[in-house]
């Protein structure tokens, strides 16, 4: 089977979403979060934080995936775009019920 062009980038947009969670990991132990003092906002933020890097990273690995499937370059990316759009959908949801819940 054809392995799936752009590849490279792919891996690089996984590990970059892998530096963001840990950084994200990181402001947590150095802030009061720490001591779980958590508002509604702060909460909020640190969900987005981590939600949107880990989609990312979910999201960059469903090309390579799907390249196993078929060879049509269209419908790689197609299914994979339905995915990641699918994703943030997901992701937006809980957002939008946060932040109306914590104003």
């Amino acid at each position: 089977m054809d392995p799936v062009s752009n590849l490279d980038t792919l891996h690089t947009l996984a590990q970059v979403a892998i530096a963001i969670i840990g950084f994200s990991g990181i402001v947590v132990v150095f802030g009061r979060r720490a001591d779980a003092q958590w508002t509604a906002e702060e909460s909020l933020r640190f969900y987005v934080l981590i939600a949107c890097p880990l989609t990312a990273l979910a999201c960059s690995f469903v090309p390579i995936l799907l390249s196993q499937l078929t060879n049509d370059h269209d419908i790689i990316w197609r299914a994979s775009n339905a995915v990641l759009g699918a994703a943030h959908l997901a992701n937006l949801v809980p957002f939008l019920l946060n932040s109306f819940g914590a104003r």
